[in-house]
């Protein structure tokens, strides 16, 4: 059978995902930093489907975790066919407030574990006869956002850099998505303080269920690029047109 590996797995779109996995029979790899709720999903998992489920507890904001991680999936001789780059976290907030610790932090989780787990899994992947790349970036990505400078930063890079490496990978057969979701309905909201935003909180957002089913039927399509939402594509493309200067303005009005 096949196997997923997917990081952020405990909670939210990484926790969805898992199950879209499972419900096509395909093996599943969790990593997250809460091992209790892990064990506690790969249970719930096992129980309603006909896969393995693994877990390892890792917090991919520590390389040296990662690396850790890596050889011990190694040494356990753990194969994978899908590699699913979800954990993210952000702090909403103006720049000059927030503590360096938890700008280190995004940037850690955000740019250099997908990277880095990318970057290690490749020559694995490559030896597969069916192999997916699944990186979770943000609709927040396609454009800079005041008080979510640094989380849609770090998007952009996630974008840009997959975006990129499929091209490249397209060569060795390798299918790389990438996923930018709205905000959604997740604890998110309430960890980065996005839960604060009064247009956020009004709003009916879509759950962390229908951003996991979308993602993983574009995976499986072989889509480069997967932007959750009709509305949000057309935003998205009409703001290719707009000045940079109103881009801002509206970002800014958006999240205050």
């Amino acid at each position: 059978m096949r196997t997923a590996l997917i990081t952020g797995a405990s909670a939210g779109i990484g926790k969805e995902l898992a199950i879209q996995f499972a419900k096509n029979n395909i093996n599943l790899i969790l990593i997250a930093r809460r091992e209790n709720i892990l064990q506690q999903i790969a249970a719930d998992i096992t129980s309603r489907y006909a896969v393995q489920v693994k877990y390892y507890q890792c917090d991919l904001t520590d390389i040296s975790q990662i690396d850790k991680l890596v050889n011990q999936l190694a040494q356990d001789q753990v194969a994978i066919n899908y590699l699913v780059n979800n954990a993210g976290m952000g702090t909403f907030g103006a720049f000059d407030t927030i503590p360096w610790e938890s700008v280190s932090d995004v940037i850690q989780l955000n740019i250099i574990a997908p990277t880095y787990l990318t970057k290690r899994f490749l020559n694995e992947l490559a030896s597969k006869t069916e192999v997916k790349i699944l990186n979770v970036a943000s609709t927040s990505a396609f454009q800079p956002v005041p008080n979510l400078a640094v989380y849609a930063a770090t998007k952009a890079y996630v974008l840009f850099f997959s975006e990129a490496l499929s091209v490249e990978l397209y060569k060795r057969n390798i299918s790389l998505t990438t996923l930018c979701p709205p905000e959604t309905e997740t604890d998110f909201l309430s960890s980065s303080g996005l839960s604060n935003v009064s247009r956020i909180s009004k709003s009916k957002l879509p759950t962390a269920t229908q951003i996991a089913e979308y993602g993983f039927k574009k995976l499986m399509e072989n889509k480069r690029l997967a932007i959750y939402g009709f509305k949000n594509k057309m935003m998205l493309f009409v703001q290719r047109f707009v000045p940079k200067t109103m881009v801002l303005k509206i970002a800014a009005n958006l999240f205050k």
